[in-house]
């Protein structure tokens, strides 16, 4: 991008900005007044959206100068982003906008941001009410390569093959018993979030098992202060039996216990064969 270029962009920016007076009282104005309002309105956000993905592709230029492999995803940055404006947003007293709407048209900022600072493809684990897809493209974005894999297994192959960045899965199937997901392990895999992140009351109609679990390779667990820590231990260990009310799946002989907090192996307090599946950000409820 030239200097140019992004010198007249933050010149438009600041010349639509200034079209702005959040101090006019609107009581009073017309039809035609108000709507003027609103398109220099609609003028400062297109400016500073752009003003925004400028900066972006800032970000991406210099991270591919410091690093061989950057990772453009920051999942534990965005999650407190998202966070802050919920508060920002409700703290403004505006309760009849909802709060969901301001988080989805951040969100969309950011995946499309992201997917254009760096090239990231997804694969996606196959389920009846094709809710690992709907999640993806809620969190994510539409327009990320997809590939869509028949098991869990599939999913973590094309990740840790680099055939796919992301991999999204769900508890209709047992991918939480590869033992290659391990945050422990340097060349691990791990889970990184939950999806939805954003618990859209509109959204609770899905059904059962509706969640679904993003997998990465590289590291991208971040601790953000509200955080879960997901733990595969054998089903008749002391450890399943003390955390019981947080067991989120099960088979004959393992099971997946999701846990409040960002725990490293050593806070799990226990002696017997555990893996850490993954840590991942607390989802917003609204």
């Amino acid at each position: 991008m030239s200097d140019t270029t992004d010198e007249t962009r933050a010149k438009n920016a600041a010349a639509a900005l200034a079209g702005v007076d959040p101090t006019v009282v609107l009581d009073g104005l017309d039809l035609g007044e108000l709507r003027k309002q609103i398109d220099a309105v609609d003028t400062a956000l297109l400016a500073l959206i752009h003003r925004r993905i400028d900066i972006g592709h800032q970000v991406g230029a210099i991270k591919r100068a410091e690093t061989k492999d950057p990772v453009f995803l920051r999942p534990a940055r965005e999650a407190k982003m998202l966070r802050e404006l919920a508060k920002r947003h409700q703290a403004i007293g505006r309760s009849t906008f909802p709060t969901a709407t301001i988080l989805y048209i951040w969100r969309e900022l950011i995946a499309a941001t992201t997917a254009m600072e760096g090239n990231l493809r997804l694969a996606l684990m196959a389920d009846e009410n094709r809710n690992n897809r709907k999640n993806a493209v809620l969190h994510f974005s539409a327009t990320l390569d997809q590939v869509v894999e028949t098991s869990g297994a599939g999913v973590i192959n094309q990740v840790m093959n680099g055939q796919a960045e992301l991999g999204v899965v769900s508890l209709d199937d047992t991918w939480w018993l590869d033992e290659r997901l391990d945050s422990d392990e340097r060349a691990g895999g791990q889970v990184f979030a939950r999806l939805p992140f954003i618990d859209d009351p509109a959204q609770r109609g899905m059904k059962a098992n509706a969640d679904s679990y993003v997998i990465a390779k590289f590291g991208l667990e971040e601790p953000t202060g509200e955080d879960r820590t997901l733990v595969a231990a054998a089903l008749n260990s002391q450890f399943a039996a003390a955390h019981q009310s947080n067991l989120l799946a099960a088979t004959d002989e393992d099971c997946l216990i999701d846990l409040p907090g960002y725990l490293s192996r050593l806070e799990l307090g226990s002696n017997e064969p555990l893996r850490i599946v993954g840590r991942y950000a607390s989802p917003i409820i609204l």
